[in-house]
């Protein structure tokens, strides 16, 4: 049995149903505004004329402490977000990184970093003095 309003309370109905669907298509029209104003990411391009020792990274990781590293061919990069810290092997230092080829990027759970690299071992970074101690493999071990 079809429902039978009176003219009053038609008026008043679809006046309801209007203001109701006009509220509904306001909250859906500004749900993108509030997924907008949360945070976004931010992605810059770094390149050799920003600090990096090359154009292509290998490897990244972003330590605990915030510094992101950057390892290259070329070198690894510690930047913080400022500007970056190259560190190259450098044959007169025994302490400096043991190949420039940078494969693989660690910290572990006492937050020292391991660098990884192609031909040249592992090495473990030291925030205090920005030197690398190095480690072989030895066939006989």
């Amino acid at each position: 049995m079809p429902l039978k309003y009176n003219e009053a309370e038609f008026k008043f109905l679809t006046r309801l149903i209007k203001h109701v669907s006009l509220a509904l298509l306001g909250i859906i029209l500004s749900i993108p505004l509030v997924f907008a104003a949360g945070p976004s990411d931010r992605f810059e391009q770094f390149t050799i004329e920003n600090g990096l020792p090359q154009n292509s990274a290998k490897v990244l990781l972003q330590d605990r402490q915030g510094f992101l590293w950057i390892g290259t061919e070329e070198g690894v990069a510690r930047y913080d977000g400022y500007e970056f810290k190259v560190f190259k092997h450098n044959l007169e230092s025994s302490q400096s990184l043991s190949n420039n080829y940078v494969i693989v990027i660690f910290e572990d759970q006492q937050n020292n970093l391991w660098f990884g690299t192609r031909g040249g071992g592992l090495n473990r970074f030291n925030p205090a003095t920005d030197n690398f101690t190095h480690y072989f493999h030895h066939a006989e071990n």
